[in-house]
């Protein structure tokens, strides 16, 4: 949404540019370290890092970089990971390594607040990480965490929007059906929200009909 954008924008401001000549010459070294990668050559992250040290706009080489310290030791190597994950987003917000990558750094906040039970940040984190890559994993998380912060309603409104975006997401389409069962659960007791409570459960009888069909 364009509010999120603009948030996006003060949190994360976009990197400083660089010329086209630094720009070209990052490329160079993050393919030539590619091609070492392939061959088992040691000296392949090093050239990838010199990449990213020209180009901060290198998306390429920030994911690289990124996902090589996630597969060695995620939690180890957070900070780094963290950083270099923004690092991309900020260069490039909509490209989908960027994004991919910015969700994985967020799952990992998640995850990390979900050990110590801090289900508020855990179910901002991974709130974020749907949003920016949608998938079974942050799914189920989000919805977990927001359960156990009393925040359904948060994820609630996280799946309509995802449903407005890709009608055809059955996964989103059914987590939510279950959200709204337990919205209407939570409310059962209060009177006063007699006609809010058979609002629910009539949208979630529609919601699940729609995925059976």
């Amino acid at each position: 949404s364009e509010k999120s954008k603009e948030l996006d924008d003060i949190l994360c401001p976009a990197n400083p540019p660089v010329s086209a000549a630094d720009s070209a010459e990052a490329r160079r070294l993050y393919e030539e370290g590619l091609r070492k990668a392939q061959d088992g050559d040691s000296e392949a992250l090093e050239l990838i890092l010199e990449a990213t040290e020209i180009d901060p706009n290198c998306v390429d080489a920030l994911v690289a970089l990124a996902s090589t310290l996630f597969r060695m030791d995620a939690e180890k190597n957070s900070d780094q990971f963290f950083t270099l994950a923004d690092q991309a987003y900020r260069a490039d917000p909509n490209h989908p390594k960027a994004r991919r990558i910015a969700s994985n750094a967020y799952l990992l906040k998640g995850k990390m607040a979900l050990d110590v039970e801090d289900w508020q940040k855990a179910v901002r984190s991974f709130k974020r990480s749907f949003e920016l890559d949608p998938n079974r994993e942050n799914l189920s998380a989000f919805r977990y965490c927001a359960e156990k912060a009393h925040e359904i309603g948060v994820f609630v409104d996280a799946c309509e929007t995802r449903l407005k975006e890709q009608p055809d997401d059955d996964e989103v389409r059914f987590k939510l059906g279950r959200a709204l069962v337990v919205m209407a659960c939570e409310i059962m007791s209060d009177p006063d929200r007699e006609s809010t409570k058979i609002e629910l459960l009539r949208t979630t009888i529609t919601m699940r009909s729609s995925v059976t069909s």
